[in-house]
């Protein structure tokens, strides 16, 4: 049986203010994330933000090399950001990044031969 790797995903402008959002596990409450992904956007500087970051149990966050150090739990949250739109996935599973990546720049792909 395969369960989906995501627990939510969301389309966000530039200021973080959600698009359009799909919550699939229900093990992370969306308003909640959405809320988390904004303070990110705008407490982190330009020059500092990485496309993947960490949040634990705890509500501290972790960047970079420090990703994953905080042990198990926390939800994960990986962005691409395509035009004037932000594209981000979180999970609370120990999920390939690297597929979820993929996963978001397909999507921006899609959106943008649709549209």
């Amino acid at each position: 049986l395969r369960t989906m790797v995501l627990s939510a995903l969301f389309i966000t402008d530039l200021s973080g203010k959600s698009i359009i959002s799909r919550n699939y596990r229900g093990d992370v409450p969306i308003t909640k994330a959405l809320e988390r992904f904004s303070n990110y956007l705008s407490e982190v500087e330009d020059e500092t933000k990485k496309p993947v970051f960490c949040i634990d149990d705890n509500g501290d966050m972790y960047t970079g090399d420090d990703v994953g150090s905080s042990g198990a739990g926390g939800e994960t949250y990986v962005y691409v950001q395509h035009n004037n739109l932000y594209l981000c996935a979180v999970t609370r599973m120990n999920s390939n990044v690297v597929l979820i990546l993929s996963y978001l720049y397909k999507l921006a792909q899609v959106f943008k031969d649709y549209f």
